[in-house]
């Protein structure tokens, strides 16, 4: 009998330390709450992200050259409330997501594409090189975000929704023509690169359209969607690593023969593409670089950059760099793995995002945590081995966030990580 209440005790210990653990999140919005804030302007309402925040106050600053916010960061912010909604049920984050959405759709232009930053004084920027209205990334992340938030907008603010599709649509229109031309290549240290791309050989941009073209194919249906995501995806492929000997076999190059960690999105892009075709080589592409990449990426606690030069068949690395390394290098690994993992089901691929988020909470080359789990804040980077930025803006705040909530909505992803990092 002893023994019997012994075991059922025992049981139901572990039931409830389950519970806990389930109950318990890493994520916090605080401090992307403090970068938030709400305007009115002309009568129009909308939200904004401070770009930059500096140790030690962290009190929002801004650049004389760029503005307070800007298009790109409220982008991401406004995926993520929509996660954090979609988890927590925070009717707050579904609010500042729609604030977001509207302060993008302020900064279109006429023709079509967006403005990226804003001044304090509430004049849009209209003139630096990176916030003319032009097919660039700021362009492709509205886009995204658009794409994204647009189901969860629509069940709640039908005049909102009509306008983000009416963007969107805009947008298509644009790009449909300007990417359908000729699949020309150019030399690139050996790798035959195609010129098709976004920016001419721009993977990485290539990827945050596809991502928001297969949101946007979901919604619409329109087939110049169709057109684009497998233009971009026969694009993307080209730009992979395939020397099977070389231990950087399945990365992407990200323009020319450059490869960098920020904005590397072309796996989970392929996936997304995937989703949307089930073309079999976007997913084995995907798979190439998560299974055999990664792992390298892993074991020399990352690059931040890297160029290649390809010598008949094999690829050689000209230069390298492990200083400047930023969460929005481990997000797009995160979330890629478990992509994968909700496709195959296959349990390697959770476990290699659950390593990959190590680099948050210390597993990295100066052996410093990165996230702070009381307020939600990040660290912008690691300067060395030595040396951490201790500046928190938007962008390093909002990608671990995003990685956070990925896996935070698989429990057991969530239980595993409390498990590897937060261990009594």
């Amino acid at each position: 009998m002893h023994s019997i209440k012994t075991k059922l005790f025992s049981v139901l210990f572990i039931v409830v330390c389950v519970l806990q653990l389930q109950a318990q999140t890493l994520i916090q919005t605080a401090h992307l709450d403090h970068l938030y804030s709400d305007k009115i302007i002309n009568g129009t309402a909308f939200g904004t992200i401070g770009i930059y925040a500096e140790y030690p106050d962290y009190k929002i600053v801004e650049d004389a050259d760029e503005g307070v916010a800007c298009v790109d960061d409220a982008a991401r912010a406004a995926v993520f409330y929509l996660q954090h909604y979609r988890l927590t049920g925070a009717e707050e984050s579904l609010r500042k997501m729609k604030q977001l959405d509207r302060f993008l759709l302020y900064m279109r232009a006429p023709n079509g594409y967006f403005y990226n930053f804003i001044f304090s004084n509430n004049t849009v920027n209209t003139t630096f090189r990176t916030s003319l209205p032009e097919a660039n990334w700021w362009a492709w992340r509205a886009f995204f975000a658009l794409a994204e938030t647009y189901s969860a907008v629509k069940t709640s603010d039908a005049g909102l929704a009509d306008s983000m599709a009416a963007a969107m649509n805009q947008l298509v229109e644009k790009i449909a023509p300007l990417y359908s031309r000729e699949k020309t290549y150019k030399n690139m240290h050996g790798f035959s690169v195609p010129a098709w791309l976004p920016w001419e050989h721009g993977a990485d941009q290539a990827a945050v359209l596809v991502k928001a073209l297969s949101r946007y194919f979901v919604i619409s249906r329109d087939p110049r969607a169709m057109m684009l995501i497998q233009t971009m995806s026969e694009g993307i492929m080209k730009m992979q690593v395939t020397d099977s000997g070389s231990p950087y076999c399945g990365a992407f190059l990200s323009w020319e023969n450059i490869w960098h960690g920020w904005g590397n999105n072309q796996a989970d892009a392929l996936l997304d593409a995937y989703d949307i075709t089930r073309d079999a080589r976007y997913l084995e592409a995907a798979v190439s670089e998560v299974e055999n990449f990664y792992p390298h990426m892993i074991k020399e606690k990352y690059f931040s950059e890297m160029s290649f030069r390809k010598d008949s068949s094999s690829v050689k690395v000209i230069s390298s760099r492990t200083d400047g390394q930023i969460a929005y290098i481990i997000r797009p690994m995160i979330l890629a793995s478990l992509h994968l993992y909700k496709i195959t089901g296959k349990p390697e691929y959770r476990g290699t995002a659950l390593k990959l988020v190590g680099w948050y909470f210390g597993k990295n080359i100066a052996g410093k945590v990165m996230y702070d789990k009381k307020t939600g804040r990040t660290f912008d980077g690691i300067n060395s081995k030595r040396s951490v930025n201790k500046n928190s803006g938007a962008e390093s705040t909002i990608e671990t966030l995003l990685a956070l909530v990925a896996i935070e909505q698989d429990t057991k992803s969530k239980l595993e990580l409390h498990r590897l990092y937060f261990k009594k």
